[in-house]
């Protein structure tokens, strides 16, 4: 099965074309590292990101080893927690984003 350049692929048929899991599209699309849109309750994924994801790893194409996932930042334990001071000087907008890199 060949990538299409124009064609919307779904998260399962993008996982399939890149011989992995579901749940590892969706975390690249949350990372950021594939591009996708959601024009309702699902995201779409055209085949020429697919081919630039591919591309830019350096790979020649689809197949069982062709995409290692990006390294994962560490959360939780592994980040420092923040002083009182540098709390306070945070909006709390910002406060918000940093406790949700802890879970």
């Amino acid at each position: 099965m060949s990538i299409e350049r124009d064609r919307p692929y779904t998260i399962d048929e993008a996982a399939a074309l890149l011989h992995v899991k579901g749940g590892a599209v969706r975390k690249w699309v949350r990372d950021g590292t594939l591009k996708a849109a959601r024009p309702g309750k699902r995201y779409l994924i055209l085949g020429s990101a697919l081919l630039a994801m591919l591309e830019s790893e350096g790979k020649p194409g689809p197949g069982p080893s062709a995409v290692t996932p990006p390294e994962p930042e560490p959360k939780g334990r592994g980040k420092r927690r923040l002083t009182k001071p540098e709390l306070e000087s945070m909006s709390s907008g910002e406060r918000w984003e940093r406790r949700a890199e802890f879970y």
